[in-house]
């Protein structure tokens, strides 16, 4: 089905409100594009909005007034090149004014000139859309009803299409049949028009992703950024936040409370509570509650990343445990690692940050501070409570912490003063 939106009226100062971090009109393009649109025509003076974008699909320019007389003849040779055609109408939208004064009654029933595709509802139906739903901005138009709809005044038409007003929303089912609700979309005059915006593209956006085989538990308390990519049978907690170019692969778990940052999160991986940021995690493992992942860190396979450990910079071999309380920035930790809990990577000197190399299968006692530069090698154990600074050979036990000493009846002699 080859199909044409015209857009009627746009006021930058609107439009280019940001939803997050990008410009609602890009929403607007990009959910053009998913659904198969083949060409946007534009008002004259916003030829700056499409500089330097990449679409695929035509964008072009209207040269002409809606009641100017080659507008009228542009439109109807577009009627005989596509399909469908959708026009939208941001300065005055609503087609209530239309359907109120009956003008489309009988193309009503016969599929045409509704903001729905009518073929799916008998006229009992559409009589409770246009009463409940159909206060809206956009007008869907059959052009196979060409001859029905020309039956039709030319000026009627096009006049009653330019006064449309009292916007309140839109269901609508583009070419793919999905359903959407827009509640208020472009109607960005006030602060809570706007709220009610960011709103409906965060259910758009969720949609989407449920429709694609992800369980999200509360769409509506959810945020997830346009770009993000969710693979099949995750499962994301209500108040979670996925942000950018972020990817999560299959069968994932992301528990309430999560933040996810341009980072990569692959199959089977749990987070729970925690904050991920320009990050990578491998499959199998699990991230919190409560941890935080820097920029610049790769987890491995099979990895436990436990409550209140923060990981920066850093790159974490499979199947090692950091399960709680420390921080490693700056550090390269082999596999089949123990971080003991209360572990510092010491990595600032207040000038300049250092790294850290462990080995693979090095257990590092609870409390230990391990001072950058340093390496510890493969097979070796710091003792708990150590601080160091020096390179732990293969197979050594690294211990630096003074001797304990016992003072016979100190507590007697104390008390006896």
């Amino acid at each position: 089905m080859k199909t044409k939106v015209f857009v009627m009226n746009v006021d930058s100062e609107y439009i280019f409100k940001k939803a997050w971090d990008r410009e609602i009109i890009y929403y607007f393009l990009d959910f053009i594009s998913d659904n198969g649109i083949d060409s946007v025509c534009f008002p004259k003076g916003c030829e700056y909005i499409f500089k330097d974008l990449k679409i695929d699909f035509e964008i072009n320019i209207n040269e002409y007034e809606i009641n100017d007389a080659m507008f009228f003849k542009k439109f109807k040779d577009d009627m005989n090149e596509y399909d469908s055609i959708i026009m939208i109408d941001y300065a005055y939208p609503t087609l209530n004014y239309i359907l109120n004064k009956n003008i489309f009654k009988d193309l009503i029933a016969k599929d045409g000139l509704i903001g729905l595709n009518c073929k799916n509802y008998d006229k009992k139906e559409l009589n409770f859309f246009n009463e409940n739903y159909i206060n809206n901005n956009i007008l869907f138009i059959n052009c196979s009803l060409r001859e029905e709809i020309f039956k039709i005044e030319d000026k009627i038409y096009l006049e009653n299409i330019s006064k449309i007003n009292n916007f309140n929303g839109v269901i609508m089912e583009f070419l793919k049949g999905d359903s959407y609700f827009i509640d208020d979309l472009f109607d960005l005059n006030s602060n809570m028009n706007y709220i009610k915006t960011l709103n409906s593209l965060k259910f758009l956006i969720n949609k989407r992703h449920i429709d694609n085989g992800v369980m999200i538990i509360d769409p509506m308390n959810t945020f997830i950024d346009f770009n993000v990519k969710i693979g099949k049978n995750t499962t994301i907690y209500s108040s979670c936040s996925i942000e950018g170019n972020s990817i999560i692969d299959d069968n994932c778990t992301i528990y309430p409370n999560s933040n996810i940052v341009n980072s990569h999160i692959e199959d089977n991986v749990k987070i729970q509570f925690s904050t991920i940021i320009d990050s990578k995690i491998l499959k199998n493992t699990t991230i919190g509650p409560y941890a935080f992942i820097r920029p610049g860190s790769i987890i491995g396979e099979g990895v436990k990343v436990g409550c209140f450990v923060e990981i920066k910079n850093s790159e974490i071999g499979s199947n090692t445990k950091v399960p709680h309380l420390s921080y490693v920035g700056d550090a390269k930790v082999g596999q089949r690692c123990n971080i003991g809990c209360g572990s510092i990577f010491a990595n600032y000197d207040g000038k300049n940050k250092y790294k850290t190399v462990v080995g693979n299968n090095v257990f590092i006692g609870s409390n230990s501070t391990l001072i950058a530069p340093v390496t510890i090698h493969d097979n070796t154990y710091t003792a708990a409570g150590s601080t160091i600074n020096c390179e732990v050979p293969e197979n050594a036990l690294g211990i630096a912490r003074a001797r304990q000493v016992n003072i016979e009846d100190w507590v007697t002699k104390k008390n006896s003063r």
